[in-house]
Parts: structure tokens; C-alpha cells; sequence
């Protein structure tokens, strides 16, 4: 055994993609986000950079020597969001957010767009702002006149329903809107991407959420802003889009995104919708990898390559940066770490056509401070890769002990010979395949697997193929399960927040069946205070949802935690699912409530609110409080309380129904304690 541990810490060493170098820029406290190439073979950099002591967002040039000839930026958190980088002429443009000072401990944030001039002289920096609810720019592209175009979103209310348009604006060289429109559905619109065509059309990507169902689109505007066409496409039913991006191809459109997705392994994927010229659907994938956070993408003549770092390790104080290739097939010739000390983060790729491939992002060693870095590969384009068709075993329901097969076909994507060497199978898959075997240019290898399992449970593991491929191990992932019932709660932890005594509120829990037979649960035990609207019992069918409604009805003040078992033919069974709430007021004579033991505001209710809502909030000792409300701007709105309140829990009513319909902040301060929460106003 100790031989074939050795064996395969040797290939998962050879399948790590070649680190020539790492180049750190140390004068550059913080990463690199994004990058844009120059004529003379110098770079812009974009990222969030801090002097020791704040960050700015911030944009360098440096010449093709990599020295930093200049930086500008202006003042804004570290941890604010860095959206594009894009150059027009002789004009840089930075898109991102800055920190707006509520008082002198809080703050909220705006989208701003920064112009400088390619010798870094500042033009013209504006936020686009509007009087409506939610504004934002995060996209640009130049116009090609020196001037932009800008793309985000812009949120209104329609009645009581919250509208969310993309918002698409065309400013000139001085950053003045020559025009804007607003296009969408009646629903939440998001932007993904935008491209500048040959001529004076732009597309854009966007997605939509109409209530039941997302959808994606590609919509082409003219120079004016009149929509010419638009297509759409709902190949995905439930999606979570990340770091995403709109790229062209000479074919046609691809809108590439990196997600987490649920899945058995809980794996991260990359979600991939490839359109013609006239924006017909080719394909919809959704490619799932090892979990790692996928942040940047970058054409291949087959596929793409992606960038992204894995997750921290707390074990060994480690994070590394990742580097894949996709083919055009969906299929990843490989997705591996780059082996360093320290925290390695990749954000995307340099655009350079010549020299080695490089990924821009930060190092931290495992003692320092963190800097702007560029990772720098080994040329690759010669070696062969390994991939499997399908890239994962999918066995479907298959009862005890009984045994499903399923084939996949090895392909090699060089012009040299690759031999498979060895199989690494887990305990429940079977294959009978003869071994070594070489796979000629241009030739395949089927490979058979059996899947036997032998207990109520869902399988997924790894079956690892080991060649002399450029990588060396072949991960494939198989999933399959025996037929049973499987009792999944939508929330471990209910919380009904907080109810006048003698008053009462509810809220649905699911109960979702996610296994493969009937689920049948027992009646149930009423958990009171929180009363059920049924005790069951309840029969749910596979891939079905049934919805419990919970009553918190409190009859004296105090906090009340309660957990409900669920009994169920399910082989886990039972499950736990605990219900919180706190009664407030109106205890008995008798009675006293405890008091709080540490300082909290709770989520005001209702909130949306017309016009009126309840702020709550709990004080352990006595203390001064003081409580306002501020508009989106950082104005001071209202004072709701000021001065010495006694030890205990405090309510307070906002009557806003002279305050416009948009979002506000409701900021507490007791001394050392500070909360700020959102509040959303809608008339």
C-alpha cells in the first residue's frame, strides 16, 4: 500500500501545471483585478492597492520591463468591489465603488467611474447617480470617439413591485451622458457582459428572473441606443452567476461565468452558454471542477483557460492559485493548484499574444504582507492531455446490491502516443480493463465500470485514470444511489425574530425529499410555542417539496429555542429542526423577563415597509443610545432616539409616511457598540 500512496503523490506532483516564475511587485500592497495591454508592450493594472493603512482602487502603468511608472487612485475601503478597466484613445477608465462616510464609524458606498489619461493626469471621475432607489455601473467598453460606454443596472419601483432594468449609457470624452436607456422585462435584470462589434454596435448579456424562471439574453444596440435585437435563452433552471464575462469569438458569442453549484460533491462549475453570429444556441454547459473560486477566463483555440484560487487551508496556512483548461467539448484537460508557501490568489490572465502565459492576482507569504504578483507558465502547447467523454459517471438509482454499467471514452487532444498506466477504483466501482494501453493520435479507449452499492446512501466519488499524459491523473467523477428516501429540511434553524406577547407570526418551512423512493414521515410533536398548521402525518414523493407553516404565538417575554424532531422511513432519521423567537412585552405581574446579555438589533419588521416599521433592539445595562436614520447619500433623515435608556429591550417606530419611497440606514450606536441595517421603503 505504502508504494501506490508514494506512486500517487509522484503524479499528483507531475500533473501540477510548470511554474516558471512569480514576479512580485512590491511596491503594490493588495491584487491585481484586472489588466489591459499597450502598444508598447507595458500593462495597466487595476486592483485594490493599500499603503498599510487604506486601499485604493487604484490603476498602474508599467512599462514592458514590468517597472511601475505611475499610480493613481483615490480614496476608497479595501475591501470595495474593482468592476473594469478600459482604455479609449488616450483615456483609462477605472469602474468600481467608493466608500461614502455615514458619520465618523459608519459608511455605505456608491459605483463610480474614474477617467485618466494614459500619463496618468486625472480627467473626470462620476458616479451616473439618479433619484430613484438603486443605481449602479459596474461594465465599459470604449465607443471608439473617446468616449464609453457604460452598462449597470438602475432599480425603480412600479406600484408596490420592485423593477430592476439594465441600464445602458454612452458618455463622451468628458464623462457627459450623451444618452441612457433602460431595457428589461417587468423583473430582476442583471448585466454580464458587454462588447464593442466592428462598426458602432454593442452587444450585452444579461439575465433575467421574471418570478419563476431565469433567463439569458443577448440584446444589440446601436450607437444611438436603440435596441436592434434580442435573444433569449432558459437552458438553465436555477443559477448563481459570479465573476462573469461576455466574450466574442469569430463565430459567434460566449457568456462564461464561474459558480458553486450543488451538487453531490458540492463542487464549483463553470457555467457556459456558446451562441452563433446571429445569437443561435450551440450549446448551454454547465462544467463542473473541483471546488475552487473561478475568477477569470480566457479563449483557447479549444475551449478556454481559467483562473481562480483554491480554498484556504487552515491546516497549513495555505491558499493556491489555479489554473484549468476547458475544451470546447466541456471537458477539462486539467484543473490543478499552483504549489506555493503562502496565500496565492489568481484574478485573470495578462492579454499578451507573445511570451509565456501569464496570470496576474497576489502573494502572501506565510510571513509578510500580501502583493501584487504575476504567476508566469511553462509552454504547454505541445504536451497532450487526457479527457474523458462523459466527463462524469452518472449510475442513476440502481437497488442493493445489484450492479449498473456505464462506458466512458478516453481521448488524447495531442500528436503523441499516451498510455494509460493504472486505475484507482473505490470501493463500490468495478472495471475490467486490460492495462497498459496506449492511445494513438486520433484514437479512443472505452473504458467499462460497474456500480454495486450496498447501503442506503448516495454514492459520489472519484475514479482516478493514471497516464504520461501532460496530465497525469485523470479525475472522474461517478454519482448513483440505491433507492430510498431521503428527509432534507430547507432550514436547520428557523427564526420567527421577535412577537409581542399575545400576538403572533408565521412562516413556512420546506421539507424536501431528495432521495429516490416515497418519504413518509410519523406525525409530528407540536413544539410550543410554535404551533403547526397540520401534525401530519405526510407522505412526500422523490424530488417533491411539502410546506410546514409555523405559528410563534408567545404568551410571556423571553427567548424561547425549541427543537422539533422529525420522524421519518428515512435512513438518517430523525431530524432536527430548531425554532427561535423572543416574546417581547406584556410579561406576567409575576413574571420578569431576563435581561438581554449583550447589546443587538434586530432585522426591522416588516421590512419592505409602507409606511411604518418597528426597529428593536436589546440593551444589557444602562446606556446612551443613539439611534438615526440616514438616506443613500450619507444625509441625516431623522433622529429616532438620543439620551440614556435603562437596561432591557427597546422598540422604536419609524413612521416614514413623509419620507420618499427608496432605501435608508437605521445606524445604533450605544457607546462601544455599533450596527447599521437597510431599510427599504415603498409606497
Amino acid at each position: 500500500m505504502r508504494w501506490l500512496l508514494l506512486l500517487l503523490m509522484a503524479a499528483v506532483a507531475a500533473a501540477q501545471p510548470a511554474v516558471d516564475s512569480v514576479f512580485v511587485f512590491e511596491d503594490l500592497q493588495g491584487p491585481i483585478v484586472h489588466a489591459q495591454s499597450l502598444p508598447d508592450g507595458g500593462y495597466l493594472l487595476a486592483g485594490l492597492f493599500s499603503d498599510g493603512t487604506i486601499g485604493r482602487m487604484s490603476v498602474v502603468r508599467t512599462s514592458a520591463e514590468r517597472e511601475v511608472l505611475w499610480q493613481r487612485g483615490f480614496r476608497s475601503s479595501f475591501l470595495q468591489s474593482f468592476y473594469s478597466l478600459s482604455i479609449s484613445g488616450e483615456r483609462v477608465l477605472l469602474v468600481g465603488t467608493e466608500e461614502i462616510p455615514i458619520d465618523s464609524v459608519s459608511s455605505t458606498s456608491r459605483e463610480i467611474a474614474a477617467c485618466y489619461t494614459l500619463d496618468g493626469d486625472s480627467l473626470w471621475a462620476e458616479t451616473y447617480d439618479t433619484d430613484t432607489t438603486f443605481t449602479s455601473i459596474g461594465l465599459s467598453v470604449p465607443d471608439g470617439y473617446g468616449g464609453f460606454y457604460l452598462l449597470g443596472n438602475e432599480g425603480r419601483f412600479n406600484g408596490q413591485v420592485f423593477n430592476q432594468d439594465v441600464r445602458l449609457l454612452r458618455v463622451d470624452s468628458t464623462g457627459a451622458v450623451i444618452w441612457q436607456r433602460f431595457l428589461g422585462d417587468e423583473n430582476t435584470d442583471t448585466p454580464l457582459g458587454l462588447v464593442k462589434l466592428d462598426g458602432d454596435t454593442i452587444v450585452f448579456a444579461a439575465i433575467h428572473y421574471p418570478s419563476t424562471h431565469y433567463e439569458f439574453s443577448l440584446t444589440w444596440v446601436n450607437a444611438d441606443g436603440d435596441s436592434l435585437t434580442e435573444r433569449r435563452y432558459n437552458e438553465f433552471e436555477e443559477v448563481g452567476v459570479g465573476y462573469s464575462s461576455l466574450l466574442r469569438r469569430d463565430d459567434g458569442f460566449e457568456i462564461v461565468w464561474g459558480e458553486f453549484v450543488v451538487t453531490p460533491n458540492d463542487s464549483d462549475a463553470v457555467r457556459w452558454i456558446r451562441t452563433d453570429e446571429e445569437g443561435d444556441l450551440i450549446h448551454a454547459r454547465t462544467v463542473a471542477g473541483p471546488e475552487n473560486f473561478l475568477k477569470g477566463f480566457r479563449q483557447t483555440d479549444d475551449g478556454f483557460l481559467t483562473a481562480g484560487y483554491s480554498p484556504f487551508d487552515t491546516l497549513v496556512d495555505r491558499r493556491n492559485a489555479v489554473l484549468g483548461r476547458l475544451s470546447s467539448n466541456g471537458f477539462w484537460y486539467y484543473i490543478g493548484e499552483v504549489p506555493q508557501d503562502g496565500i496565492q490568489e489568481a484574478y485573470g490572465f495578462l492579454p499578451n499574444t507573445e511570451g509565456p502565459l501569464t496570470m496576474f492576482g497576489r502573494t502572501a507569504p506565510p510571513e509578510g504582507d500580501q502583493r501584487a504578483c504575476l504567476f508566469y507558465f511553462a509552454d504547454e502547447a505541445s504536451f497532450s492531455y487526457l479527457y474523458a467523454e462523459p466527463p462524469q459517471l452518472d449510475f442513476g438509482v440502481v437497488p442493493i446490491n445489484e450492479v449498473a454499467t456505464r462506458s466512458v471514452t478516453l481521448h488524447s487532444t495531442g500528436d503523441s502516443v499516451v498510455t494509460v498506466t493504472d486505475i484507482l477504483l473505490p470501493d463500490q466501482i468495478t472495471s475490467n480493463v486490460q492495462l497498459p494501453h496506449a492511445i494513438l493520435p486520433g484514437d479512443s479507449f472505452v473504458m467499462m465500470f460497474g456500480f454495486r452499492p450496498e447501503v442506503l446512501r448516495h454514492y459520489a466519488d472519484t475514479v482516478r485514470v493514471m497516464s504520461d499524459a501532460q496530465n497525469s491523473i485523470l479525475e472522474i467523477r461517478y454519482v448513483g444511489s440505491p433507492p430510498f428516501p431521503e428527509c432534507t429540511p430547507g432550514l436547520r434553524r428557523v427564526d420567527l425574530f421577535w412577537v409581542n406577547v399575545g400576538q403572533e407570526r408565521r412562516r413556512p418551512l420546506a421539507i424536501n425529499n431528495t432521495g429516490t423512493a416515497t418519504l413518509n414521515i410519523l406525525p409530528l410533536e407540536e413544539p410550543a410555542p410554535f404551533y403547526l398548521d397540520s401534525l401530519g402525518p405526510f407522505t412526500i414523493e422523490p424530488d417533491s417539496t411539502a410546506l410546514l407553516w409555523i405559528t410563534f404565538r408567545p404568551d410571556t417575554a423571553g427567548e424561547y429555542e425549541v427543537d422539533m424532531l422529525i420522524f421519518s422511513d428515512d435512513p438518517g432519521s430523525p431530524d432536527t429542526v430548531t425554532f427561535v423567537g423572543r416574546g417581547l412585552g406584556g410579561q406576567a405581574a409575576d413574571d420578569r423577563a431576563e435581561l438581554p446579555r449583550e447589546f443587538r438589533l434586530y432585522p426591522a419588521f416588516p421590512n419592505p415597509f409602507n409606511p411604518s416599521t418597528t426597529i428593536a433592539f436589546d440593551l444589557p445595562s444602562t446606556a446612551s443610545v443613539s439611534l438615526r436614520l440616514f438616506d443613500v447619500t450619507g444625509r441625516l433623515v431623522r433622529t429616532l432616539a438620543d439620551g440614556t435608556l435603562a437596561a432591557g429591550q427597546h422598540r422604536v417606530l419609524l413612521d416614514a409616511h413623509d419620507l420618499a419611497t427608496g432605501l435608508y440606514f437605521a445606524a445604533l450606536e450605544t457607546g462601544e457598540y455599533h450596527s447599521v441595517q437597510k431599510l427599504l421603503l415603498v409606497k
